[in-house]
């Protein structure tokens, strides 16, 4: 299992190699874990459900797009094709296909689960406990502020000086295999979509709504919410904002200019030399002024219900292929958009170098807003996902220790070093929440 996990890392990272180039040797430690991870970062433990950004950092962080992303779409896949009737078509074929179904799920699990498994003391109740104020503290306080720095930190920020070839949204989305996928669900839909208004003799403009609406990606409703958001964002700061005279603003300048050199020399050491600013202009709090946190949980619902709603039209009919090919589709387009949209802010088309500079607030508001309200959606499902399938695993964890203290099964499979008992533990975790560094 954990070679499974360990060949798509590997994978992933060739892959980024061949298309950009730079890679460097990363020394890691070598053998069985000896320290237990968290699973997004050390909760504050004087203020309850908060984190501060220097323990922001876990299993989930780690392996986001290498693993979990990808599990989750496979996950997707094999839900579908249970809802289409399994192996039920396969004929005399269904015992050849069991060896196919086993080693899938064996990929699922390792793709979702194995950087948990085999961590020592993963399913400890006390640390489970962390673990969960943690998670809430990284996505929804102030907002969303702490899940935003993260995102636009690791994956806004360009992977080459040349920014019109390195734009790694674009780079993916322009992939043969995606393309061709695309091409051939879209194709097929457009069949059936003709097919159905011939059969059932559906007016012209009828028909062509109703194509709209099934062939197009769900973005309208989140879109127009986003907008209205970014202009109400405007409107509060054009009618409530403070009047500053000449010399404020000059004090202003001169501060955020002193607090970006600080932040340029303190990270120097951990991002390329030659790289921009990450971030569209502003500071985290600008742009956290909608509560991201609160946009993500509509985009869900909007996203969700403008993916189903028009396919229903195919559904009542029972054109259950078709209606799975829908989702299929809608969600592979939109997709593509997201990436693209992406590609847009990494590419630093979106804002000026005046405003830039000035950190004034640029017409890119709205994409931003759409780009971090759908990305941190799928977060939340992906992690909320993993996190809690965990649960079983914890009270039978719990349970062991209630039958045998001491002879912890989880810990016997996994190995743990003599020295790493639970109180040392705790006290390492500490250790980190105060100074942000493990004790040695």
């Amino acid at each position: 299992m954990l070679f499974i996990f360990q060949s798509k890392i590997i994978g992933y990272y060739v892959m980024n190699e061949l298309r950009y180039g730079g890679a460097t040797y990363v020394s890691t430690g070598r053998g069985l874990p000896t320290e237990r991870r968290p699973f997004i970062g050390y909760p504050d433990g004087k203020t309850g459900f908060r984190i501060k950004d220097k323990d922001v950092g876990g299993l989930y962080l780690d392996y986001t797009v290498h693993t979990y992303y990808h599990g989750m779409v496979l996950l997707s896949g094999i839900v579908m094709i249970f809802c289409l009737g399994g192996m039920s078509d396969s004929g005399g074929y269904s015992h050849s296909l069991a060896f196919t179904w086993l080693a899938t799920l064996i990929t699922l699990i390792s793709w979702l689960y194995a950087p948990f498994l085999f961590n020592p003391y993963q399913f400890s109740k006390r640390f489970f406990r962390k673990d969960l104020r943690a998670w809430v503290a990284f996505f929804f306080q102030e907002g969303g502020r702490k899940w935003v720095s993260w995102y636009e930190t690791k994956y806004l920020k360009p992977t080459s000086s040349n920014k019109f070839i390195s734009v790694s949204g674009l780079a993916d989305v322009s992939s043969i295999l995606v393309l061709v996928g695309l091409a051939a669900v879209f194709s097929n839909m457009y069949r059936k979509m003709r097919l159905f208004s011939r059969v059932y003799d559906v007016s012209f403009m009828y028909e062509e709504a109703l194509q709209v609406a099934i062939l197009l990606p769900p973005v309208f409703c989140s879109s127009v919410m986003t907008l209205v958001i970014a202009l109400l964002e405007g409107l509060h700061t054009t009618t409530f904002g403070p009047r500053r005279s000449y010399s404020s603003r000059r004090l202003n300048r001169m501060a955020a200019a002193s607090d970006e050199e600080a932040e340029a020399s303190s990270s120097s050491g951990t991002e390329d030399s030659g790289g921009e600013a990450t971030q569209c202009p502003g500071s985290n709090k600008r742009v956290c002024r909608a509560p991201i946190a609160l946009m993500a949980l509509a985009v869900i619902v909007l996203n969700v219900g403008e993916a189903i709603i028009p396919l229903f039209f195919i559904s009542r009919y029972g054109w259950k292929k078709a209606f799975v090919a829908g989702i299929v589709l809608k969600f592979m387009l939109f997709e593509v958009v997201l990436n693209i949209c992406e590609g847009l802010i990494r590419w630093r088309l979106c804002c000026s170098k005046r405003a830039a500079v000035k950190r004034e607030r640029c017409w890119s508001r709205p994409l931003q807003l759409w780009v971090h309200s759908n990305r941190m959606a799928w977060d939340l499902i992906t992690s909320a996902f993993i996190f809690w399938t965990l649960v079983p695993l914890v009270l039978a964890n719990s349970l062991n220790d209630w039958v045998a203290p001491g002879l912890n099964i989880h810990q016997l499979l996994i190995y743990r070093a003599a020295h790493l008992s639970p109180l040392q533990l705790d006290k390492r975790t500490c250790d980190v929440s105060s100074d942000g560094s493990l004790s040695s």
